[in-house]
Formats: C-alpha cells, structure tokens, sequence
C-alpha cells in the first residue's frame, strides 16, 4: 500500500481512539494489542515508503482507568511499557477540551481540559521522547491537523485569527503551561 501510494500519501494514522470500546471492535482495550499493530504497521509503511511518517492512533481524552474505556494518558503509559517507542514519528492526540473553557489551565489526569496534551508529552518525556512531534486531530475548536514543534501545515484566515497571541482565552508567555515553554 504505501509503496503504491508513496507519491500521494505522506502520513499514516494507524487506527483511531483504541482506547474507546466501539473503536477497539467492542472488546476490552488491549494497549499491548494495539502496540503490536503500531510495530507490525510501522513496519511495513516503511518498508513500502520509508519517506513516509507515522502517527500513533489519536487517542480519546477520558479518565476511565480499563476495562471498556481507558485514559489517553494511561494507555501511552501502557504503550511504551509494550515497547512502542520507535515505532511511531508522531503521536497523534485529540485537545478536544470537552466543556472546559480554553482559559481552564488546570493540569490534572481527571481533568479533560485543552492542557491535557502536556500530560501526554509528560510521558513521552519520561520515555525519551520529549523530541518526537505531538499532532492535534479533531479539535472541538476546529483546528487543524498542526505538528507541535515541527512546523506543519500553515492555519487557514479563521485558525490564524482564533490563534493570535493577544487572544483573551491563550496563555501569555508560559502562562498556564507550567513552565514547560509550549501548550
């Protein structure tokens, strides 16, 4: 697939929200079961376009703990422990923000607030990943598809201006970002 389609495709998300039950086939969440189809897909997108980039599957923001659900942070956590680093270039997450407000800066795993993506990159810290590029996907606020560090596709008029800097709802100079220099 990916050497067929090596000029048209540049990026592939390997499944979406595998920590959700309806997105896992209706079984318990297997984080290791997941990992071994990130490794096995990885792979052979490589094999096929070894250009190409893969993102991890974006993963539901929720604070379940298994079983039919689990958090986004706890299954990464349970990734890793399965031996995914290496085997993704970007890991896609999902700010939707649910009904926090986006001024709501608390940073809590029971929380699921648009700071919840500083708890992934915690872990991916703790991993040696911290360099790896996060990618927002599926914002409630409409946002697109943006590599956090690594440039990205440019914002279209209406992501530009809902994104200036003296916008009353974003953080001023790490304000809100617990020291980290990025939200």
């Amino acid at each position: 697939f990916a050497s067929h389609y090596h000029e048209e495709i540049d990026y592939y998300e390997i499944w979406d929200q595998p920590n959700l039950y309806p997105h896992w086939g209706e079984r318990y969440i297997d984080p290791t079961a997941y990992t071994h189809l990130l490794q096995e897909a990885y792979g052979a997108v490589k094999e096929g376009d070894p250009e190409a980039l893969v993102l991890t599957a974006g993963l539901s923001p929720n604070v379940e703990e298994g079983g039919r659900y689990m958090s986004d942070i706890l299954f990464l956590r349970k990734m890793y422990e399965a031996g995914a680093k290496g085997y993704f270039d970007i890991l896609a997450i999902k700010p939707y923000g649910m009904w926090y407000e986006p001024t709501d800066r608390r940073l809590s795993p029971l929380e699921t607030n648009f700071s919840r993506p500083l708890l992934l990159r915690d872990v991916m810290l703790s991993h040696g990943d911290g360099d790896k590029a996060r990618c927002g996907r599926w914002s409630s606020g409409g946002a697109p598809c943006r590599l956090i560090g690594q440039g990205g596709p440019l914002p279209g008029p209406a992501t530009a201006k809902r994104s200036r800097p003296d916008a009353p709802w974003r953080p001023s100079s790490g304000q809100g970002t617990s020291g980290r220099g990025w939200a």
